[in-house]
């Protein structure tokens, strides 16, 4: 089995990175797959010899003139189609910069906590969004949303304050997803993240199966059954 390759862009502040681990480490406790880390800003390798990609979150805003952000952002244009992607948090906001989307500071202002969300129509025929409700509850911990997407997105799930809460890109080979949301959070970690940052979860953070059920569908989504194998594509939770 290839390994899935985990794209570090960024760390949670260091009391935080202590207690509960980095960004990184968040993802590999989380998906029921092997993983490889890689730090963006290095030299990221080519997705041909991994299973596909995962993008962390960051303390970080796209909209920075960071050098790593725009090197990263090649990276992913390079690489779309040849293996699946997802972005999460900054790794969505990221992937829909890099297509040619806009991000920014929400107008509705931040998301800190768990809220509700809903799928779209197009997310419940979405191979990576059918093992979901309708209305499901997810972790938030942005400040920058997707203002406009890419051309040619899918919008899978949408929220109160931020509409482009999940999107797909259809590309040659294998398709990109964006979740504005935090798919390998726990509430805990959550917690001691809006602490650190001096922000107060509204809603609180509780504990929620989705995520966790979503990321064990993108991993089956990589490793598809082959013939005489059983497989399931519900989560873990």
């Amino acid at each position: 089995m290839k390994r899935l390759l985990v794209v570090r862009c960024g760390d949670p502040p260091e009391p935080v990175r202590r207690r509960h681990g980095d960004f990184a480490a968040w993802f590999s406790e989380a998906l029921p797959h092997p993983v490889a880390v890689a730090a963006a800003g290095a030299t990221l390798p080519s997705l041909a010899g991994f299973a596909g990609a995962v993008l962390t979150g960051s303390l970080a805003s796209v909209a920075e003139p960071a050098p790593w952000i725009g090197s990263t952002a090649e990276w992913l244009r390079d690489n779309l189609g040849v293996r699946p992607i997802l972005g999460v948090c900054f790794g969505c906001q990221l992937l829909a910069a890099a297509t040619g989307g806009r991000v920014g500071r929400n107008p509705a202002g931040p998301e800190i906590g768990t809220w509700p969300l809903r799928r779209t129509d197009a997310g419940r025929r979405d191979p990576l969004f059918a093992v979901l409700p309708d209305a499901f509850a997810a972790h938030e911990s942005h400040f920058d949303a997707v203002l406009d997407p890419p051309p040619g997105a899918v919008r899978l799930a949408g929220g109160e304050r931020t509409a482009w809460q999940a999107f797909r890109l259809d590309t040659e080979g294998a398709p990109a997803w964006g979740v504005q949301f935090h798919p390998e959070m726990t509430a805990a970690r959550g917690a001691a993240l809006a602490e650190s940052l001096g922000a107060r979860p509204a809603p609180p953070y509780r504990d929620t199966p989705h995520g966790r059920r979503l990321l064990a569908r993108f991993a089956a989504l990589l490793d598809p059954p082959r013939p005489g194998r059983r497989s399931s594509p519900g989560g873990t939770a």
